[in-house]
């Protein structure tokens, strides 16, 4: 009897340890396609589709982190709605919260930015 709950134990281990494996895998695997699909052109036709605005983006670098968020970095950014600049800044660099888009919530821990210009009009 209990080399049966040994062996089951065992396996049970191994099984937890791949799936964990895996999912940790799939999880920064995702940064890197993130990168690779997800192109400055691609991310500002998404933003005018679902907004309505205008964003420039340049040199956007997408990553995962060890806290379930996303790492997001551009060089050069800007909103535009029309004729108006709504948000510019350089160096910009936050996080996103990847459990809160789960129920459409958006979580934003950090943010660094260098001049940044807010248009409230």
């Amino acid at each position: 009897m209990r080399t049966i709950k040994n062996i089951f134990n065992k396996k049970t281990l191994i099984i937890t340890t791949a799936l964990i494996g895996f999912c940790c895998c799939v999880y920064f695997l995702l940064g890197f396609c993130a990168n690779h699909f997800l192109t400055a052109q691609k991310i500002e036709n998404i933003t005018k589709q679902q907004t309505g605005l205008d964003l420039n983006i340049e040199g956007p670098k997408i990553s995962t982190t060890l806290g379930l968020s996303l790492a997001i970095s551009a060089k050069n950014i800007s909103i535009d709605a029309s004729d108006k600049r709504l948000f510019s800044a350089n160096n910009i660099k936050f996080r996103v919260k990847l459990l809160p888009l789960i129920y459409k919530n958006l979580s934003i821990p950090y943010i660094e930015a260098q001049n940044i210009n807010i248009n409230l009009h």
